[in-house]
């Protein structure tokens, strides 16, 4: 059994922005980190709504820049804990690696999205890429996107959206970027055209805002927002100060889901209006090796919910399949996939370059593609 400091020394490793005092919070993590690079931008006053050590931020992104100046983000240890049950094994997926020989360096590659042409992209500290005929070709470099990166979109008009807490939201339009008077760490695109973002400002509470046709909006009645999703029929879905929000037409609605009431994280949609997320327990059980809360899988229809345990640790995000597999990823032990009835595992036996797993998402063409610390994995299952 690993003890409780070898734990915590494994996961201040493989994790982005590691932070020992709210290891199984994903999302106050995240704010948490992100609120000293507010003091860049106008310098404003740091929310006391978490407690932050200002070492502990100026070390992380110290190592940040650091390391995206060399073009690799992270040094990862290989020494994960020991897997302590078994999964159905991956039935030969059909499974491609790009890393460096494809121009995707390790540690480069955070978040995913999807040109208008269907084609692949992905962001990381070291810029934004595209998949080109099997090859990674940059589209903005690290000066574009920033040391602090956190997201990229695509909206309706094939439009790329960058998203940095330490530099303004920027939209490449043509050769270059085109700068928004707002930072923001999350974005989604709607199909209409619509930005939804989370208003980083110096003066926010980090509430959602939209943007439509050239103008920002803010959305009353939200703030500390940690996720965004927007679903086919234009209902935007937050996540905010632990619960799920609903917003339709601006007007904002929490929404009573049965399941627990921990920490909410990864919340995505699906074409049949369902909305999916992580939620965690307060509950703190041995998942694999490692001490964490026990997470579920959470289903909200409009009406009823329904969940499905994670039977793994450190979930890192969710994706959800046309065909009802859901996926889900691990910042520890790689990919799993839930086919209603049980889990099938990829990890670095099943071809993974690695097993920290930081982002998912599904394909126009149904395969499903993973940002890892060493490089882009796409996983077309066999039918």
């Amino acid at each position: 059994m690993w003890t409780d400091n070898e734990i915590t020394d494994l996961l201040k490793r493989v994790n982005p922005l590691p932070d020992p005092e709210v290891l199984p919070d994903h999302s106050e993590r995240l704010w948490a980190s992100l609120e000293s690079k507010r003091t860049d931008r106008s310098a404003p006053a740091t929310k006391p709504i978490y407690r932050r050590r200002a070492a502990l931020v100026a070390a992380v992104v110290a190592v940040l820049v650091a390391s995206s100046a060399v073009g690799a983000a992270f040094v990862f240890d290989a020494d994960v804990p020991p897997l302590d049950r078994e999964f159905d094994a991956a039935e030969q997926p059909i499974l491609t690696v790009y890393g460096n020989g494809q121009g995707i360096a390790d540690g480069c590659a955070w978040r995913l999205a999807f040109a208008s042409t269907g084609r692949p992209l992905v962001g990381g500290p070291c810029g934004v890429f595209e998949l080109t005929d099997d090859r990674w070709e940059m589209i903005a470099d690290e000066a574009a996107v920033g040391v602090a990166f956190m997201d990229v979109a695509v909206d309706g008009e094939g439009v790329i959206w960058v998203a940095s807490p330490d530099q303004p939201l920027r939209r490449l339009m043509g050769d270059g970027f085109t700068e928004m008077e707002i930072g923001s760490p999350w974005i989604a695109a709607a199909l209409d055209g619509t930005i939804w973002a989370v208003d980083f400002g110096p003066a926010s509470t980090g509430g959602l805002v939209a943007y439509t046709e050239g103008v920002w909006r803010t959305i009353e009645g939200t703030e500390m927002v940690t996720g965004v999703a927007v679903g086919s029929d234009g209902v935007v879905w937050i996540l905010a100060g632990g619960e799920l929000t609903r917003v339709s037409q601006d007007t904002v609605e929490i929404v009573d889901f049965e399941g627990p009431r921990g920490s909410l994280d990864s919340v995505t949609t699906t074409p049949d209006g369902a909305v999916w997320f992580v939620a965690g327990s307060n509950d703190v059980v041995d998942r694999l090796g490692v001490s964490d809360t026990l997470n579920y899988i959470v289903r909200y229809d409009g009406g009823s919910s329904t969940r499905i345990e994670v039977p793994f640790a450190e979930i890192s995000d969710l994706a959800v399949h046309p065909d009802g597999t859901v996926w889900a990823s691990s910042s520890l032990h790689g990919i799993f996939s839930y086919d209603g009835e049980s889990w099938t595992r990829y990890g670095v036996d099943d071809g993974m370059p690695a097993n920290e797993v930081y982002r998912l998402d599904v394909a126009p063409d149904g395969s499903v593609y993973a940002a890892t610390a060493q490089g882009v994995v796409r996983i077309r299952p066999k039918s």
